[in-house]
């Protein structure tokens, strides 16, 4: 995909230049941005100025000094973009690293809360296809689901309520996207609160 839009824009690229012998940092901006055109999304990055000095003439021809900017700032741009879209599915390169990630997550929940077993009355846990609910009698049931569309873990709690956790890649924790509180954090916190005891979490 990025070989053939390269491709499609050195063409009207050769064009903008046939008719140019020699050729400034201002008309390589110009030829390039003219070449880019057609693509939204890299227009705003081609239409910048090139360099202080509006009036030095490139040393080479124009098509081939024009092909070379063209070539940067598309591998640049190109780049911003992966990074953005990375970012945007929760810092999961494919749909596999989120389940991976996720359930691992989902099955440390399960382990945690199971010291509850001998404590809690009619205490319940079970995780299927994605869906984890830890039900503690009189306390009410909490439910945590993996949402794979978004990339995140959705969480229903008859103390805080419905909260959605997305992934921080920097921390490598799930944290919630209205004021960052850590799943496991809120975890302990809460069964504290409803069953009077500390359970072991990995944070």
């Amino acid at each position: 995909m990025i070989a053939r839009r390269f491709s499609i824009l050195t063409r009207s690229l050769a064009r903008s230049c046939k008719s140019m012998t020699s050729i400034s940092v201002t008309q390589v901006s110009q030829a390039v941005a003219g070449a880019a055109r057609p693509s939204k999304a890299l227009w705003g990055a081609y239409r910048k100025p090139l360099s202080e000095s509006q009036q030095q003439v490139c040393p080479r021809s124009p098509f081939y000094c024009a092909q070379a900017t063209l070539f940067s700032h598309f591998v640049s741009s190109s780049s911003r973009t992966n990074a953005e879209e990375v970012q945007n599915q929760g810092g999961f390169p494919t749909e596999r690293d989120f389940h991976v990630v996720a359930d691992e997550t989902l099955d440390e929940v399960q382990a945690s809360v199971d010291a509850l077993e001998d404590v809690v009355e009619d205490y319940e846990a079970n995780l299927s296809q994605g869906v984890l609910n830890i039900g503690m009698g009189p306390h009410g049931t909490w439910v945590l689901n993996k949402q794979t569309p978004n990339r995140q873990i959705w969480w229903s709690s008859p103390l805080s309520g419905p909260l959605r956790f997305e992934y921080d890649v920097a921390t490598k924790m799930w944290v919630t996207t209205r004021d960052r509180r850590e799943l496991f954090a809120l975890l302990r916190e809460e069964v504290k609160r409803v069953a009077g005891i500390d359970i072991r979490t990995r944070t």
